[in-house]
């Protein structure tokens, strides 16, 4: 009799053991979902993150970090309703007329006119065709000729043109539309006194006809 006493007694701690044990140790995917939020905290804390609002960030952004966050149906709907987009050709985008508009300074006493201002608003046709596979021509309305290299990672063009004229040019393409800034800069002489001076154009504008 006493030892089966004893024996029921065994068993029972043996079951309460059992449980605190299994209720005290998390599962494995507990402890998945446990990494996956301390590695989003901790990128979000390095990264400049208050402790605070890493935390708040972290509930209401759980489709960023949690291994089960399912997104709902619209969300997946307005997933598979979102349009590829196609590569766009650099060099074919940039290619085309612009009309760049900007302001134009003398330096030195000279004026635009005899007795004009020394700077003064100007609308232009800027010219740009291709030249190669990586080179572009360009011209300002028959004037400031000049080519070279171009491309999407490095869409700036520069060349000092038959005048003298220092003439920049950088492209870039947003939403299929080609942009372009363009600075002219020359070191001249005013003929009748032989004085220098400088011209600076500043000037941009979007392609408007390929």
């Amino acid at each position: 009799m006493k030892n089966r006493i004893i024996k029921t007694v065994l068993t029972v701690l043996l079951c309460i053991c059992t449980i605190l044990f299994l209720t005290g140790c998390p599962s494995h995917h507990d402890s998945v979902i446990s990494d996956a939020r301390y590695q989003k905290y901790k990128e979000l804390t390095e990264g400049g993150m208050s402790h605070e609002d890493a935390h708040k960030w972290l509930d209401e952004h759980m489709e960023e970090w949690h291994p089960d966050y399912e997104k709902s149906d619209s969300d997946k709907q307005n997933e598979t309703a979102k349009p590829t987009e196609e590569p766009v050709d650099f060099m074919e985008a940039i290619c085309g007329t612009y009309l760049v508009s900007g302001t134009g300074v003398l330096t030195g006493g000279a004026v635009y006119d005899d007795e004009g201002p020394e700077a003064t608003f100007t609308k232009l046709a800027l010219h740009v065709s291709q030249a190669g596979d990586n080179a572009v021509q360009i011209d300002v309305e028959s004037e400031h000729e000049g080519s070279g290299e171009v491309s999407a990672e490095s869409p700036t063009v520069s060349y000092t043109d038959s005048m003298g004229y220092e003439v920049t040019v950088t492209f870039a393409v947003k939403d299929g539309v080609a942009h372009a800034d363009m600075r002219i800069f020359g070191d001249l002489s005013i003929e009748d006194t032989g004085e220098r001076c400088t011209e600076t154009l500043t000037l941009s504008g979007d392609r408007f006809l390929k």
